[in-house]
């Protein structure tokens, strides 16, 4: 029943809306209404028809309308709309399903960007996506476009007709379309997605059959040429992914394109593959194997890939493309200018990498390009075997070129090719509107003989080149000169005058056109800037060349310009030079200005080398002049058969002159020197020699016996400044003032040379100390005459001095030494004294010490000659003297022979007073010297009057000495036999063996002789020995008392100071002494300097008057033992013992010898059992003697003085000794038959002193001197 029911409302709904179909378009707004409120968006309707067909309505709309707000992304306008309504499918699905829905007009604009972007909701969007995928199961659309706008640009695809089918999720579509910017005709197309309408997979496929690209090549390619036919025929499938196209596969396949320029290019495109990606925001294209042919190239295969951005810019990478294959297809790319440029240079090779882009202004380009050959064009070089980097940019660009191991085709340019080893370079290209500008702005040029860089620019027949040379030699850089630019006679030139050298740099610069060279309208300049370093000039072949030469070289034109501010003329200091040849022709005049400071020897050798050689050349090399000069000098050197004229004046400021052939140099010599060629002259010249001054006058000319030069000399010198600069060794001993006149004569013929030179003076004023004859006091006058005739390979000198010094010898000029000369004083030997230097002295008296200082000095010292002196050492010295002071010393009957040894110097020497055998070795330091003395017998020694006992001597400078004396006498003293060895140690000497041998005592020590910052000192140790002590002080004349005593030492000292500088004051040490039995008499120790020490007189004489009867006869002993300490000369001792026949004596205390100065502390023990008659009597006072005897034999006990102390103070020549205690004890005694003891007087007795000294002894009584 209710199914009835619902099939009778459901048939009077269908009649309903059947009966009000045609009526619809009354209520369109009604529909445009609910549209707009199904869809979101405002819908306007132009007009409905409407009616019932088959199952379901019929509707015919038109001009539909979406009215959206300005942020929808969508436009939609459609003319006619025709709906077939599936009436039972509807309500099934509850939304309106459509069995045909044809669209015809549509015109759809989508913004992609806007639809895509993050937070885009439009309803309208998603309605009719809905709608197309959905609802309707099939539609079609004709005669549509769809515009979408991406990044702000618009592309229009044109549908010319469309079949869509829905079937659930599968989607499809069959048509033809259009991009309207690509493509003039139309291409068919299969649309086949499947899913739902959010995420459609499916592929795209496109067959294109003979496509016009026209639109979009021409604007890829701007170029002149226009595009004159293109048929492109291809297959295209295109992946979709999600609703995006994620792959496509273009298949191009018989396509052809032509151009309408001289030419007729074209390229066929037999076949290929294009790979293209979506790729950030574009898409990225791979091209594989693409086979294409065009003029004269066929079945060329080339492989690569390009990017399309969103900006619809195509970016295209080609790899391993041969170029030119590729020309024809360059041609339309750029202008025709630019294209005829390039066929100029007929370039060849291999593109291995290039990137091509394409924006519709123009094309962009960078490339790579290996083995690229370029020809010469006009004066542009080519080359070949290079490899270039290209950029060019829509109507200019750039070329990096690299080359290596090959050449420069510069024959146009220079007339040869340039091998290198690498070049490389930059180009620039500049498409203008009157032609193209070719510019080179850096090309650097590396090869093993030039390095250079080069700026070139070439435009309208105007070329520009600017040339950087980097550091070549002259041959390399005379290979740059252009001769056609240069001109011939400028080119010839320089190839002749630059010899050698080295180019620091060069800049050469060219502007104009090269016809009109050399400009003589201003139209153009050639400049060339050379500047050269040690170099070599050849300006004229009749003189020397400029050499070391620090150059620059100004070529202008036709002209040359020379500045200098370092070279040489041959050798003259080019500190300012200039020079100019205004117009390089033969009949040219080189003009050369020299104003600076030039020495005279290159003066001289310029004009010897130069056209003034036979005249200035030959006077100059005679009077050399040294130094800087201030001069003026003028060369006219004419390019013909003209003499050249030098002339000048050269100021002299304290020059030196030298006059080559005697060897003569004047030093300070200010003046002026005029030459005008052959003949120089000079009045008055100021000058110096040996310092002092004096005046020169001086006249040259060429005569026919050679070139004669006359000098005339005259000087007031200062003796004192001229021996100490040139003889220091005779300036010790001689001064004062020398008036002098000389004269020379100087003839220079072709070989060799001959002189005489004279020079007298009395010398009034001069006094000299040397000894004996050359003694002079100013009030003296003592003629010196001085003769020298010499040539070029000798001279002689003699010399007279008074009547007493006479001196001859020959000087070969070669060797500058003496080879025979004699030095004579007093009588003249009458003999031949032979080759070398010999002295003799032939003298009644002579103080050897005085000649021996003086002739030290004048040898030593004599003027030398490398390294050596003149003179020489004297191979021979003979002296005979009747008297001769020696070290102080007189010495009588003297006769000596002094002579050099190959190994040493041997002197023999006798006299009446010693006899020896001195042998110096020329080693002096390392085997020093050996003195062998028969005998040496000297009364008294006495130093030189005045002469400082203490002056230090540098030890470290000594050397080493051997001294044997076989008998000594010194005075009254025999010294016996003495042996000295001295050797070298670091810092001094060591005093290896210091032995002294007389009779039964020897001295035997060893030490050293040291120097340290300054400070000598001198230590020995060593061991003395004597059987009998007494005896021997007693040769030496000093009775100290001692009797019958052996003496050992063994001894350690040192102070500061040499050997013979012994002192106190810094004396320190150690003794160790020991005197066998024997005893001491009652006698001055003076000279003793033991005893001395001690005192022991003072304490010999205090115990004699309490001890009278055991000390009446002396001190008798066994032993004496002890040490001394020396500190800085005070001498202390705390273990000195005396064992004595009476007691034992102890001594502490010191001695100070540089004052002194006694304190000791003395302690005497008698000894009972031999003493104790007198210990008793001393107990009381010495007049109980008697008693105490008479007292021994009878009493049994007595009380005994057990010690005594004393003080022993003072000074040793006046020494205090007093009593500072004693101490007694009781001893018991054997009881005998004694006497009575007599009365004891309570005070002693005056006439129980002790009887005087006698006077023999008191003569002996000891002075206390100190230690010495």
């Amino acid at each position: 029943m209710t199914g009835a029911i619902l099939v009778v409302l459901l048939a009077v709904f269908i009649s309903i809306l059947r009966i009000t179909l045609p009526y619809l378009e009354g209520q369109k707004n009604q529909i445009a209404d609910w549209i707009s409120e199904q869809y979101g968006t405002k819908v306007e309707i132009g007009h409905i028809d409407a009616g019932w067909h088959g199952v379901g309505p019929v509707l015919l709309v038109k001009d539909i309308r979406l009215i959206n707000s300005p942020q929808s992304p969508i436009r939609l306008s459609i003319d006619e709309t025709q709906i077939d309504v599936d009436f039972w499918a509807s309500i099934k699905a509850r939304q309106l399903v459509s069995k045909r829905f044809n669209l015809v007009g549509l015109n759809l604009d989508v913004n992609a960007d806007q639809t895509s972007g993050a937070g885009s909701d439009f309803p309208i969007v998603n309605a009719l996506r809905n709608l197309f995928l959905v609802q309707l199961q099939r539609f079609s659309v004709v005669d549509s476009e769809v515009v979408v706008t991406r990044k702000q640009r618009r592309q229009t695809i044109a549908i010319q007709r469309l079949g869509w089918v829905n079937k659930g999720q599968r989607h499809q579509g069959v048509g033809q379309l259009r991009v309207a910017d690509l493509t003039r005709n139309s291409a068919s197309f299969v649309l086949d997605l499947f899913g739902d309408e959010d995420k459609l997979n499916g592929t795209f496929y496109a067959d294109g059959q003979d496509l016009d690209l026209s639109p979009w090549l021409q604007q890829l390619l701007p170029g002149d040429g226009a595009i004159q036919q293109n048929k492109v025929n291809f297959t295209l499938w295109a992946d979709i992914q999600e609703s995006k196209i994620v792959d496509v596969l273009w298949q191009l396949k018989n396509s052809h394109f032509g151009w309408d320029d001289d030419n007729q290019t074209f390229v066929n495109v037999n076949a290929g593959v294009i790979h293209a990606k979506p790729h950030l925001n574009g898409w990225l294209f791979n091209v594989d194997q693409l086979d294409y042919s065009t003029n004269g190239f066929d079945n060329l295969l080339v492989d690569a890939s390009a990017f399309l951005d969103e900006n619809r810019h195509l970016t295209l990478n080609l790899s391993h493309v041969p170029i030119a294959p590729l020309l024809p297809v360059a041609a339309v790319l750029t202008s025709q200018k630019l294209n005829q440029a390039v066929k100029d240079f007929d370039p060849q090779g291999l593109i291995t990498s290039a990137t091509l882009f394409f924006d519709g202004q123009g094309i962009k380009t960078s490339a790579h390009l290996d083995d690229l050959s370029l020809q010469s064009s006009g004066q542009v070089p080519g080359f070949d075997n290079v490899s270039a980097d290209l950029n060019w940019q829509y109507d200019q660009g750039t070329i990096a070129l690299l080359a290596e191991q090959g050449q420069l085709n510069t024959e146009a340019l220079l007339g040869h090719p340039l091998a290198y080893q690498k070049i490389s370079a930059n180009i620039r290209l500049d498409e203008q509107a009157d032609g193209i500008n070719i510019s080179m702005p850096g090309l650097s040029f590396v090869s093993d003989e030039l390095n250079f860089d080069l700026q070139l620019s070439y435009s309208n027949d105007n070329l520009q080149v600017a040339t950087r040379v980097q550091a070549l030699s002259i041959a390399q850089a005379k290979q740059l000169f252009p001769e056609e630019l240069m001109g011939k006679n400028t080119y010839s030139y320089l190839n002749r005058a630059l010899v050698s050298g080295q180019v620091s740099y060069a800049n050469i610069i060219w502007n104009g056109n090269p016809s009109h060279y050399p400009f003589a309208d201003n139209s153009g300049v050639f400049q060339a800037y050379v500047a050269i370093s040690d170099s070599e000039f050849d300006f004229d072949e009749e003189w020397p060349n400029l050499q070391q030469l620090n150059l620059n070289l100004l070529f202008e034109n036709e002209g040359l310009e020379i500045d200098s501010q370092q070279g040489h003329l041959l050798n003259i200091p080019m500190t300012s030079m200039h020079a100019s040849i205004p117009e390089l022709a033969s009949d040219g005049v080189l003009s050369i200005n020299i104003d600076a400071t030039a020495s005279g020897e290159d003066l001289s050798q310029l004009m010897l080398k130069g056209g003034l050689a036979d005249s200035v050349g030959s006077a100059l090399q005679e009077v050399q002049i040294s130094g800087d000069l201030s001069s003026k000098i003028k060369l006219v050197i004419p390019f013909d058969d003209e003499p050249v004229v030098a002339s000048g004046d050269v100021m002299l400021a304290n020059n030196p002159v030298r006059f080559d052939s005697i060897d003569t140099i004047f030093d300070g010599v200010t003046g002026k020197l005029h030459f005008v060629n052959d003949h120089i002259s000079a009045e008055n010249l100021d000058a110096h020699y040996a310092t002092q001054s004096m005046q020169l006058t001086l006249d040259g000319k060429d005569q026919v016996s050679g070139y004669l030069t006359n000098i005339r000399l005259a000087g007031h010198w200062d003796l004192n400044q001229v021996l100490k600069t040139y003889y220091p060794g005779l300036g010790e001993y001689v001064a004062g003032i020398a008036d002098w006149k000389a004269n020379l004569d100087l003839t220079i013929p072709a070989q060799g040379f001959d002189y005489t030179f004279s020079l007298n003076s009395d010398l009034p004023r001069v006094s000299s100390d040397l000894p004996a004859p050359f003694n002079k006091t100013t009030q003296m006058s003592m003629p010196l005459n001085i003769r020298v005739k010499g040539d070029q390979v000798a001279s002689t000198v003699n010399l007279k001095l008074g009547s007493q010094v006479s001196f001859e010898g020959i000087l070969p000029h070669k060797e500058k030494r003496f080879s025979r000369a004699h030095l004579a004083m007093g009588k003249e030997p009458g003999y031949g004294l032979g080759a070398g230097f010999s002295i003799s002295a032939d003298l009644m008296q002579m103080d050897f010490d005085n000649w021996y200082q003086s002739l030290h000095h004048l040898i030593t010292q004599a003027p030398q000659f490398e390294g050596e002196s003149v003179l020489g050492q004297p191979e021979r010295i003979f002296v005979n003297a009747s008297e001769m002071q020696a070290l102080g010393q007189q010495f009588h009957q003297v006769s000596g022979v002094i002579k050099l040894l190959p190994e040493n110097w041997q002197i023999d020497v006798s006299a009446k007073e010693l006899k020896a055998q001195v042998n110096i070795d020329h080693d002096w330091l390392g085997k020093g010297i050996d003195i062998k003395a028969d005998y040496i017998n000297l009364d008294q020694w006495q130093a030189k009057e005045g002469q400082n006992k203490d002056k230090q001597l540098d030890i470290t400078e000594f050397p080493p000495i051997s001294f044997v004396c076989s008998r000594c006498r010194y005075q009254q003293y025999d010294l016996g036999k003495v042996e000295l060895n001295l050797s070298r140690i670091s810092g001094g000497m060591r005093i290896d063996k210091l032995n002294l041998q007389h009779d039964e005592s020897m001295v035997v020590a060893h030490g050293n002789w040291l120097m340290k910052q300054g400070v000598e000192t001198t230590s020995l140790s060593g061991k003395f020995n004597s059987d009998d002590f007494g005896a021997l002080l007693k040769s030496f004349k000093m009775n100290s008392g001692v009797r019958d005593s052996n003496a050992n030492f063994d001894f350690a000292l040192n102070w500061q100071g040499a050997p013979h500088q012994f002192n106190f004051g810094s004396l320190n040490g150690n003794v160790d002494w020991k005197l066998g039995d024997g005893y001491l008499t009652e006698v001055s120790d003076k000279g003793a300097r033991l005893f001395s020490i001690l005192s022991l007189d003072s304490l010999v004489r205090k115990l004699r008057l309490d001890f009278r009867d055991v000390f009446a006869k002396g001190f008798f002993y066994d032993k004496m033992t002890g040490t001394f300490q020396v500190n800085n000369g005070r001498v202390n001792t705390n273990d000195t013992y005396i064992d004595g026949a009476a007691g034992e004596m102890q001594l502490k205390g010191y001695t100070d010898l540089p004052t002194k100065g006694l304190n000791y502390k003395i302690s005497f023990t008698p000894k009972v059992t031999s003493s104790l008659p007198v210990i008793v009597a001393w107990m009381v006072n010495p007049a109980t003697a008697i008693a105490a005897l008479a007292l021994d034999e009878v009493i049994s006990s007595a009380k005994v003085v057990s010690s005594i102390d004393f003080s022993l103070t003072g000074t040793i020549d006046e020494p205090q000794l007093k009593e500072i205690g004693r101490d007694s004890r009781e001893i018991m005694l054997p009881a005998k038959n004694v006497p009575q003891q007599p009365q004891v007087p309570d005070e002693p007795a005056d006439d129980l002193l002790p009887p005087p000294m006698p006077e023999s002894q008191a003569e002996d009584a000891p002075t206390a001197e100190g230690v010495g």
